[in-house]
């Protein structure tokens, strides 16, 4: 449900929710959120400048325009400003977490968010001569290379990180107000907070969108046909990752607009690409068979994949622009169904369905859809993409029999699909 108030729908929950376990996780999403923020700052300042000006003063790299210094510049203010903010969010929080007044840190500094204006005012320039500064001098990417492989962010990411960031505290405090009912003590902080800070988001989107036809317009003309530039949109992710297929593992390259997703696939040595509008789109941490420690399974609104990252701060970085998408287009109501976490038998002593006891004249078998376990009788073979399940009855459709469109993973190959039945 939604309040009006200057004009702005503000929610809050409905009656009977139950709004406080909700709200220590969507406080402790905040709150993790704002720690992983600033130490990508850090690493910025006390790492990758550092870098940058030794290299510069070694005459291995060219020395920068004034306009990508003024822009670095513009990192440490922010980062003292954040630093002290994530202090007041960490102060704030109390015993009982739904009860932290983290409404009351924002407004307490929303008026110093000027900063980012300034950042903001710089960026356009300072990006593009960056860019230039990339072109024209082959020793300034592998002197950074390392660096951004340990962050996981490129250095563009990261200096994308604080025009995002105002945006990115709307959707926190309109998170934070869906799980704040009207008689909470925070309750007048957020909504102070959010009234203020929803004005000062659309320069920055804007700001995102021009500067972000520089990163499509070369992939507008690579895939003329897709039509890239059609909408007034931004790149948030590019990476060429592996993904698990049932013709083993291969080559994928993915470009998260805020808008929709490209997923190309590598095949020599022509690139096949498709976009997908989001409609809903998710992303879930999975364990991977050795060697890959990293990966995730990427859902979009018609097909998914399961995907590896060259290490966990890229992968996590992944979902947390999945994750701000999810919040940014209000699509996270009904996300896609993925494969549930499997059951263990040795955990399961009688059937999940009817209750009969197991035991060595009948065995447990397991749904291929919700991964639990059932009597013989409880359960029915269906073929789906040449692959043979045993579907519970509750995973059945009551009114054709068969198993419900459902998100399975075929654990034999590792692939992903979606079932159409």
């Amino acid at each position: 449900m939604t309040d009006s108030n200057s004009r702005l729908d503000i929610p809050y929950p409905e009656k009977g929710d139950k709004w406080a376990p909700n709200r220590a996780q969507t406080i402790s999403k905040i709150l993790n959120a704002e720690k992983q923020y600033v130490q990508h700052l850090y690493h910025f300042i006390f790492e990758i400048r550092v870098a940058l000006a030794e290299a510069s003063e070694s005459k291995k790299i060219n020395i920068f325009p004034d306009e990508i210094e003024n822009l670095f510049r513009r990192i440490a203010p922010i980062y003292k400003l954040n630093l002290n903010f994530l202090t007041l969010l960490e102060s704030s929080i109390a015993s009982d977490i739904s009860q932290s007044k983290i409404g009351d840190c924002f407004n307490s500094t929303v008026t110093l968010f000027k900063a980012y204006v300034e950042y903001a005012n710089d960026y356009g320039p300072g990006i593009t001569a960056l860019r230039a500064q990339f072109d024209s001098d082959p020793n300034l990417a592998p002197t950074i290379k390392d660096f951004e492989s340990n962050i996981g962010l490129t250095i563009l990411e990261l200096l994308r990180l604080p025009v995002e960031r105002i945006p990115r505290y709307r959707l926190q405090l309109l998170n934070l107000l869906k799980v704040t009912p009207r008689e909470h003590p925070d309750r007048s902080g957020a909504v102070a907070a959010y009234i203020q800070i929803t004005p000062m988001c659309d320069p920055f989107i804007q700001l995102l969108i021009q500067k972000g036809k520089e990163d499509l317009e070369p992939l507008d003309s690579q895939f003329h046909d897709i039509r890239i530039l059609g909408k007034p949109h931004y790149l948030m992710f590019h990476d060429t990752l592996k993904c698990f297929t049932d013709k083993g593992v291969v080559d994928i390259k993915i470009w998260l607009f805020s808008d929709s997703v490209l997923v190309g696939y590598q095949t020599k040595p022509i690139l096949t690409p498709v976009l997908y509008p989001i409609t809903n789109i998710s992303s879930t941490p999975v364990d991977l068979p050795s060697p890959y420690d990293h990966g995730v399974d990427f859902m979009t609104s018609i097909d998914s994949y399961r995907i590896v990252f060259p290490n966990m701060k890229r992968q996590e970085y992944f979902c947390e622009v999945c994750e701000n998408l999810v919040i940014d287009l209000n699509i996270g109501e009904n996300p896609p169904l993925l494969a549930p976490v499997r059951t263990p038998s040795n955990d399961v002593k009688d059937c999940m369905l009817c209750g009969k006891a197991f035991n060595l004249a009948l065995k447990p078998i397991e749904c291929g859809f919700c991964r639990k376990w059932f009597c013989k009788k409880c359960v029915s073979v269906h073929e789906i993409n040449n692959h043979k399940f045993n579907v519970c009855k509750e995973c059945l459709s009551k009114e054709s029999g068969k198993p419900r469109p459902h998100m399975l993973i075929d654990y034999n190959y590792c692939h992903v699909f979606r079932t159409e039945i």
